[in-house]
């Protein structure tokens, strides 16, 4: 789905919570899939780098990512850390993603029943792994 000329930021932005379930997935809403293109059952990008936040991003750009980081050397270390901070996973067909396990990690910690919070940008969903109580 374009995006027109005339959609506003507020109708690309938002926040939301949402808790995990029991096979470490969390449902994304509907018009934050809408908003970055990406549809239901379709592959995704996540990027992870450590802390607190990771991306949620169109599995084109991880296609991007792979072919620029295919032309550097095998031990070169940004071609390395690539590897390491991004994954690939599946919106299923009702909107949930599962989250990858990353031992020694705030990722690596949550489990059923935490809360995140899932705030849609204008380029890319974030995931907040640590969410301050209101």
């Amino acid at each position: 789905m374009a995006r027109s000329k005339n959609d506003s930021l507020e109708t690309r932005t938002g926040r939301a919570i949402r808790s995990i379930d029991d096979k470490r997935r969390i449902l994304i809403p509907s018009d934050f899939l809408l908003s970055m293109e990406i549809e239901k059952k379709s592959e995704v990008c996540i990027y992870y780098p450590g802390g607190d936040y990771l991306d949620i991003l169109p599995i084109s750009i991880y296609k991007q990512g792979l072919r620029k980081i295919g032309e550097l050397p095998p031990h070169d270390e940004e071609r390395l850390a690539f590897a390491k901070e991004h994954y690939k996973s599946k919106i299923d067909g009702i909107g949930r993603l599962r989250l990858p396990y990353v031992e020694g990690t705030k990722l690596g910690e949550i489990r059923k029943g935490s809360k995140l919070e899932i705030i849609a940008n204008i380029d890319r969903i974030t995931i907040n792994l640590n969410p301050k109580e209101k």
